[in-house]
């Protein structure tokens, strides 16, 4: 069994919350997605929308292997909402930490849920980890003297 421990910020307060992910190898099968309790309760809380609310979980039961996500278009048919709000939601989703976008692909952060196996899940942290602190390193140089 590992254990990654990782730190969520509520990026509204700046308060860090504690997050542990326990990775533990059993053959369950057939498709499923592990969704992390603790992490998955704060951006829940963060959530201000009923809308993004909504959003967040078709997309968790729209998630690919390694937690790639449909379009705003296809969740907008999907749920029947107009894709402005859809839209709307997944930039609530990106601020709030739920989503990650790379080269145009979203993705659900890996801290929260996943799906694919544990291997996987540890690349995709480190990648997440990585993108976290360059965002990080780019907001600092923007701050002025």
């Amino acid at each position: 069994m590992a254990l990654i421990e990782l730190g969520i910020i509520d990026k509204r307060t700046g308060e860090l919350y504690d997050a542990e992910i326990k990775l533990v190898r059993k053959n369950i099968g057939g498709a499923f997605l592990r969704v992390f309790q603790q992490p998955f309760r704060l951006i829940n809380n963060l959530c201000s929308h009923g809308a993004t609310r909504k959003v967040m979980m078709e997309l968790l039961a729209s998630a690919n292997y390694q937690n790639a996500v449909p379009s705003t278009t296809k969740i907008a048919t999907q749920l029947n909402m107009p894709r402005p709000s859809v839209s709307r939601a997944y930039r609530e989703l990106i601020d709030i930490g739920f989503l990650l976008k790379d080269d145009n692909i979203y993705y659900i952060n890996p801290v929260v849920a996943w799906k694919g196996n544990d291997k996987q899940l540890q690349v995709a942290i480190d990648k997440w980890m990585t993108l976290q602190s360059s965002k990080a390193r780019t907001q600092i140089q923007e701050l002025p003297n």
